[in-house]
């Protein structure tokens, strides 16, 4: 059982790290090409190849060992043909009914304490930052007022506030000072970007990210983190826009909000503040006639390859299995 485990920890370490490092090649490559595909299908897109390394890694161990499970279920397999070809001494077998043997190695143990480590350590600073998110949206929720016509809480305080709080039900916040501030219509367009991102669950999908980048370098990680926190914000613009049906009058509501909002606010890990991110692209996004998000020619070739790719994988897993026995091999 114990070899079996080390397997599974070693095989999902370099495979995680091997499609980690693939991934960020890919986006340091297309950034640009990135940046110009439509906010909604953008953000999707980053979040998607966040989760990449991690769902790729676990895909490949799944049909690497399905040989072997498929045999303890009772449906045999001739899954160990190839290592009649590739038979030696020190060949390792990944297989659940004859697994290899343990191996005592420093460097691997070094490896797993790292991983780890890494992963317990971003836990913590996410959990930090989460803790004293709920503490805050415990003090917003007491000093402020939920106006049930709109769907939304007022803070009664002369402060300039406007953001959404909250992982699984985020709501909206807006202080009486900033609202005071604002005309009928440009409440109603802030009102609609912050319910936007509430819908959206923005603020918990920049959350798995900042968790899901640890196999990322960081300052790649920072960038993805940039780009998605600008994604997410030119949608709910696009969303505002429709919603009092002019794209100008939500530019200059960021402009004006620009400047009542104080600079120095700092946002806790899962609130979106209105004005807050990317002012100067946002507002030549908004300048622009309104981005296309339909599917081209382009994105259905490539998901129909991804697609394929992925079917006949998992009609061929003895395949899967032999190649990914090959590289844990080859690399220890």
């Amino acid at each position: 059982m114990l070899s079996i485990l080390q397997s599974i920890v070693l095989v999902f370490s370099i495979l995680v790290f091997i499609s980690a490092l693939a991934i960020q090649l890919i986006y340091i490559v297309t950034r640009k090409q990135i940046a110009k595909v439509a906010p909604a299908r953008r953000a999707r897109l980053l979040f998607i190849l966040v989760l990449l390394p991690v769902v790729l890694t676990l895909l490949s161990i799944g049909l690497g060992f399905a040989p072997s499970l498929l045999t303890l279920l009772g449906f045999p397999q001739e899954h160990c043909t190839i290592h009649c070809l590739l038979h030696s001494g020190d060949h390792i077998h990944l297989c659940l009914i004859t697994p290899p043997k343990f191996i005592y190695s420093p460097s691997i143990l070094a490896m797993f304490v790292a991983l780890v480590m890494l992963a317990l350590f971003n836990l913590y600073k996410i959990l930090k930052e989460v803790i004293r998110s709920r503490i805050l949206l415990a003090q917003f929720r007491c000093m402020s007022q939920y106006i049930d016509k709109q769907k939304y809480r007022c803070i009664h305080s002369s402060g300039m506030l406007a953001f959404s709080m909250g992982l699984f039900r985020p709501e909206v916040f807006i202080s009486k000072g900033l609202k005071d501030k604002l005309s009928s219509e440009e409440l109603t367009l802030v009102l609609a970007h912050e319910r936007s991102h509430a819908h959206r669950k923005d603020l918990l999908k920049i959350l798995a990210m900042k968790y899901l980048s640890i196999f990322f370098l960081p300052f790649i990680s920072r960038r993805i983190e940039s780009d998605m926190s600008l994604a997410c914000e030119q949608v709910c613009d696009e969303f505002a826009a429709k919603t009092v049906k002019s794209r100008l009058l939500v530019a200059e509501t960021i402009l004006k909000l620009q400047k009542l909002v104080p600079l120095s606010l700092q946002q806790p890990v899962f609130a979106s503040y209105f004005s807050e991110h990317h002012i100067t692209r946002r507002i030549l996004c908004l300048l622009n006639d309104a981005p296309s998000d339909e599917f081209s020619f382009k994105h259905s070739l490539l998901y129909t390859l991804l697609l394929s790719t992925g079917i006949f994988f998992a009609i061929k897993y003895d395949l899967a299995h032999q190649l990914l026995e090959l590289l844990y091999n080859f690399l220890l």
